[in-house]
């Protein structure tokens, strides 16, 4: 059932992933496809529990703040998958506007992670710095588009 589930909710991120919003004027596409590409492979990963993977594609000073208000270190934010705290069944993002200069890249959108009994529907901002040719997550911020359902933030 987890691997049916799995596959289900790749196929769910995938599809998603065509779902940009319009490139902004004066950006490279190919250097937005490169950014989107990599976030993809960071949302396929935490959905996959691939702590390695995970942890690849997380520059050493990440701080990750959830909607909760919760901060997290790039190790506080891997040990949150190591444990099983986070675990998703579906992730999926949406509206992005991707922005790349130079070697930093921002990403807004919206985002939508099935999390146990609950869906974390959420807009976020991502920042993203390019470290030897290969994007890393930064600093990532979300604000919930509306109250968990069911069952509240997980803590």
């Amino acid at each position: 059932m987890t691997t049916f589930l799995s596959g289900v909710a790749i196929a769910v991120l995938s599809a998603s992933a065509v779902e940009a919003a319009p490139l902004p004027a004066g950006q490279n596409p190919a250097e937005v496809a490169s950014l989107q590409a990599a976030e993809d492979r960071l949302f396929q990963a935490e959905l996959q529990q691939n702590v390695s993977a995970i942890d690849a594609a997380l520059a050493d000073d990440l701080v990750f703040v959830h909607a909760t208000g919760q901060s997290q270190t790039k190790d506080q934010f891997l040990q949150s998958f190591q444990s099983g705290k986070l675990k998703f069944t579906s992730v999926s993002a949406t509206n992005r506007v991707i922005e790349v200069w130079g070697d930093i890249g921002v990403v807004r959108g919206e985002s939508d992670k099935v999390l146990g009994p609950m869906t974390l529907s959420d807009l976020y901002l991502a920042v993203y710095v390019r470290q030897d040719g290969q994007w890393k997550l930064k600093d990532w911020q979300t604000t919930p588009l509306s109250p968990p359902k069911p069952g509240g933030m997980p803590k």
